[in-house]
């Protein structure tokens, strides 16, 4: 048992995933504060910086979902460090900016990471959750955490 996302984007451990996350958190280039499904511990000598809207802020109604669109999180990394990592969506919307940045930081992630992860390695498994929300996009599908 564990975490699937739609498209191909993950199928895995959910630590797996928390570690994949992490390594996306280290390789960025700028401070990106997480909520909620992070731990104090998670956080522990982590940058934390000026962050998005919450998700929830940016689900379940038209017109916060419509500010959302008209003020997007100052990177789109935040879509994915601050989902949840057993249910919920990424909206269409959001994914080709979540793919090209996954795609702009992969090649600065590295190729093993701690503990195993079944995708091959950070910068693998950034290059696959890309590809995913390009496939979903392009079907005008969200992509499915469950």
């Amino acid at each position: 048992m564990g975490l699937d996302v739609s498209h191909d984007c993950w199928s895995g451990a959910y630590s797996s995933f928390n570690r994949f996350r992490e390594e996306l958190w280290d390789a960025s280039d700028r401070d990106i504060n997480v909520y909620g499904h992070w731990s104090d511990e998670d956080l522990i000598g982590r940058r934390k910086g000026p962050g998005p809207l919450f998700e929830d802020q940016c689900e379940g109604h038209a017109g916060t979902r419509l500010f959302c669109e008209a003020h997007p999180a100052k990177d789109p990394l935040d879509y994915l460090l601050n989902h949840s990592d057993c249910d919920g969506e990424i909206p269409v919307w959001q994914l080709i900016p979540l793919a090209e940045r996954l795609e702009k930081i992969a090649p600065s992630m590295p190729a093993y990471g701690r503990g195993h992860l079944r995708h091959g390695g950070p910068r693998a498994a950034a290059f696959r959750f890309a590809n995913g929300c390009r496939v979903a996009a392009a079907a005008n599908k969200p992509v499915e955490f469950w």
